[in-house]
C-alpha cells in the first residue's frame, strides 16, 4: 500500500510451506521463476475447439510427480491474472483427482484422454477440500485461470492437439 514494492501481507511459499513476511510486489511473475513453476518449461498448447477452429494458450508443462503435485499450490492470488496455465502430463491414463486446499484462487480445469479427446472439465473453487476428477481416465489436464474455458470456447468436443 505504501508503494515500496514490498507486499504488506505475508504469503506462504510452497512446497516448503514457509512464510515470506516481506514478499516482492513489483515484478513480472511469469519470468521471476516462482516456486516449482519457475523450473518448468513454458510452451504453447494448441486445442481444436470446433471443426476448423483452434485456440492456443501458454502453459507450463508439469510432467514429474513433484511438479504435478505442487502446481499452483501457494501461488499468490495477486499474480494469477494473465499468468499462463499448467499442462499436467501423465505417463499413462489415470483417474486421479486434483485438490485446491492451498490454492487461493479459482481455476478452470480441462481433462483430455491419451488421444487428446475431451474427458471433462469444470471450475475448481479456491481453498476447497473437494476432489476434482474427470470421471473417466485421462492423460492430460490443463489448468487455466477461472473463466478461461468459457472465454476460449474450450468444452465438450474440444481436443488437445498432441505434439
Amino acid at each position: 500500500e505504501d508503494g515500496d514494492g514490498i507486499g504488506d501481507e505475508p504469503i506462504t511459499v510452497f512446497p516448503a510451506a514457509s512464510e515470506d513476511v516481506a514478499p516482492l510486489a513489483s515484478f513480472d511473475a511469469e519470468t521471476l521463476g516462482l516456486g516449482v513453476l519457475g523450473t518448468l518449461e513454458l510452451e504453447t498448447v494448441a486445442l481444436q475447439t470446433q471443426p476448423g477452429q483452434s485456440v492456443e494458450v501458454q502453459a507450463f508443462r508439469a510432467e514429474s510427480t513433484h511438479a504435478r503435485a505442487t502446481g499452483f499450490r501457494g501461488f499468490p492470488l495477486e499474480l494469477i491474472e494473465g499468468f499462463p496455465g499448467i499442462l499436467f502430463v501423465f505417463d499413462r491414463e489415470v483417474d486421479s483427482g486434483f485438490v485446491m486446499d492451498t490454492v487461493p484462487f479459482d481455476l478452470d480445469i480441462a481433462f483430455f484422454t491419451a488421444a487428446g479427446e475431451w474427458a471433462g472439465g469444470t471450475t475448481m473453487t479456491a481453498m476447497a477440500s473437494d476432489l476434482y476428477k474427470a470421471g473417466v481416465p485421462y492423460q492430460y489436464a490443463l489448468e487455466l485461470p477461472s473463466g478461461s474455458l468459457q472465454r476460449l470456447g474450450i468444452g465438450a468436443g474440444s481436443t488437445l492437439v498432441l505434439p
